[in-house]
């Protein structure tokens, strides 16, 4: 069973997405604050396959980045930047589910430097606006899964063949 680390403040939204995931045969690691998303990655970052992550966080768990994440509007942004991908490790694959996507690309075309630019224009990262899915969530959540780990496995073909 695949493994997928959701974050998500907001209860309504973390279940009833989980529910989906659950229902398709994910694993869902539910995560409702940046400081339980960070030690459930480190825990399970060999098993997990995708994250989801809201970018409006409280942005209090970011300690000494909390003022990058303008108010809480990025903060899970900053969470994924600083504490999954800035690691030297692989790129997991990220849906990134928001309302605020406008201003992480506002901050994306200007990035702090070019390697957070290189992440954030990765194949194994997408996005869904929040609002922007209706009745049909569950086919457009499971298939932009099935599309960023898709994408990771060829990635990881790729970098086999050389």
């Amino acid at each position: 069973m695949q493994t997928i680390l959701y974050l998500e403040d907001r209860p309504e939204q973390l279940d009833s997405k989980a529910d989906i995931l659950k229902n398709t045969g994910f694993n869902v690691i539910k995560c409702s604050r940046i400081d339980l998303a960070k030690k459930q990655y480190a825990k399970h970052k060999d098993e997990i396959v995708c994250i989801i992550t809201d970018l409006n966080m409280n942005p209090e768990w970011l300690e000494s980045h909390e003022s990058e994440s303008e108010g809480g509007v990025i903060a899970g942004w900053i969470w994924l930047w600083y504490f999954v991908y800035n690691r030297g490790e692989k790129i997991v694959p990220t849906i990134i589910f928001s309302g605020f996507i406008e201003e992480l690309i506002e901050r994306l075309e200007n990035p702090n430097n070019v390697a957070e630019h290189t992440v954030f224009s990765d194949e194994r990262i997408a996005f869904i606006k929040k609002g922007d899915i209706t009745s049909s969530t569950k086919k457009t959540l499971i298939d932009m899964v099935n599309k960023v780990v898709s994408a990771n496995e060829s990635s990881r073909d790729k970098e086999l063949d050389i």
